[in-house]
């Protein structure tokens, strides 16, 4: 199960690519280095309540928005759905399906 801190990267990476903004875009606005979006994103750091509230601002979202990390729960119901998606795909499909993964990384 992954930790708050590493839910919270995963979110801000993934408004991020939501708002089509580049790390050094969202480090502009924010008045921070690119070196640091980039940890955050990567849970190596753990931000202050000034910069989320930044980040929040910047991205378009409210602050709780922030915090609500329900899109990345996985129930063991979904897990195998998913799994039997995969099992049952074609060569075609699962490029497709890699092409859509990879996009949501």
């Amino acid at each position: 199960m992954a930790t708050d801190l590493e839910l919270l990267a995963k979110k801000i990476k993934l408004l991020r690519r939501k708002k089509h903004l580049t790390l050094e875009k969202l480090s502009e606005m924010i008045d921070v280095s690119p070196n640091h979006i980039s940890k955050l994103e990567a849970a190596r750091t753990n931000p202050s309540f000034t910069l989320i509230s930044k980040l929040a601002k910047a991205l378009d979202v409210e602050l709780k928005e922030m915090f609500d990390f329900e899109e990345f729960k996985v129930n063991s119901l979904t897990k195998s759905d998913i799994i039997n998606i995969f099992s049952n795909a074609d060569e075609k499909d699962l490029q497709k399906l890699l092409i859509v993964y990879n996009s949501l990384l």
